[in-house]
């Protein structure tokens, strides 16, 4: 089984390519909610190849990004080269060790269910300062129901291969098994949402969903005919657009 990394890795220009950036209208509204100034201290899960950081930086947020991916951290270095506000390291949550710097937020995009639930939460807590806030951001994707259906279709065809490889995930579990966990270290402050809208043709649209690891986990036979196929249903709408919903779930440090 393909560890996170190496799975990241494999895709590194894909996924800075065709990953959707999270707006700054968005960010901004977090950070208010969260009370963030010029002198708070960030902490990014996760970051990929920056897609969430880029926003917290041109805010001029203090913060260190992290990452197991050597290629994606690359990347996201090229984009921050003349900010000082913003700092990688590559290593895994797991392994970060912070010598004693705690933080005012820690925040993790489409990350923190790499994390195992007894690890993540317990170390995001005790990384926090006394009432600090972690946030969970996510974007969830909808389309026009004539595409929906024969997408719907399409992944009904597949359902088979798509089970085997979620039974293979190097996810640790479902989102509930973190239920137990956050409920001892941390209280629910609500959260932020954000609707923007995306617009794909068919390259574009396989390109997002190449870079989704479900989908690099099928196997490659399997795995070209499915991209074949969505490509085929693309390609017959033309151009579309995807409603997204950004949306961060806030949590205080108990």
């Amino acid at each position: 089984m393909k560890t996170r990394k190496e799975i990241f890795d494999s895709f590194a220009e894909e996924y800075d390519s065709f990953r959707p950036k999270y707006p700054l209208e968005f960010i901004s509204c977090v950070a208010k909610r969260v009370g963030l100034c010029t002198r708070s201290k960030l902490l990014e899960i996760g970051c990929g190849s920056g897609q969430t950081t880029r926003a917290f930086g041109e805010l001029d947020f203090k913060v260190l990004a992290i990452d197991p991916s050597e290629a994606l951290i690359s990347i996201a270095k090229k984009h921050f080269e003349d900010s000082p506000s913003v700092r990688y390291d590559c290593l895994s949550f797991e392994d970060y060790d912070s010598n004693g710097q705690r933080y005012d937020f820690v925040f993790a995009a489409n990350s923190f269910h790499w994390i195992a639930p007894e690890i993540s939460w317990k170390k995001t807590h005790h990384l926090l300062k006394p009432k600090g806030f972690f946030s969970a951001l996510t974007i969830k994707r909808e389309i026009g129901p004539g595409l929906r259906d024969e997408l719907d279709a399409l992944y009904d065809k597949f359902s088979s291969a798509f089970l085997q490889m979620n039974s293979l995930s190097p996810v640790p579990g479902p989102i509930k098994a973190n239920l137990p966990f956050q409920k001892n270290y941390f209280s629910i402050e609500g959260e932020v949402s954000y609707k923007f809208d995306v617009e794909y043709d068919a390259d574009s649209y396989c390109g997002l969903m190449r870079t989704m690891s479900d989908h690099r986990m099928l196997p490659h036979s399997i795995q070209t005919e499915f991209f074949r196929d969505l490509k085929g249903i693309c390609e017959r709408h033309g151009k579309f657009k995807v409603a997204n919903t950004a949306t961060a779930k806030i949590y205080k440090k108990k």
